[in-house]
């Protein structure tokens, strides 16, 4: 399988990338980025806080995101489906 692109959305919302796992996990390792830095793996999809995608920071980029992501994926649907009906 093909090896996942990165790309992130910089300060001014401007989209960057796409880069490997190894150039983002390098820049990570050297704390170039925040924990509410919006990632998104692959060419298509929403973008999430870095700390959403990599709870506790380690392997992040070079692995895949921990299951629990997904959970909390769906929860973040959930609560923006039911925001949306209640305004």
């Amino acid at each position: 399988p093909a090896a996942r692109q990165w790309f992130y959305l910089d300060p001014s919302g401007q989209q960057q990338g796409p880069f490997t796992g190894a150039e983002m996990a390098g820049w990570h390792q050297q704390g170039f980025f925040a924990p509410t830095l919006k990632v998104r793996g692959g060419q298509t999809g929403q973008y999430h806080a870095l700390a959403d995608w990599f709870c506790s920071g380690k392997g992040a980029f070079l692995t895949a995101p921990p299951p629990e992501y997904q959970h909390l994926q769906q929860q973040r649907a959930h609560q923006l489906a039911t925001s949306a009906v209640v305004e």
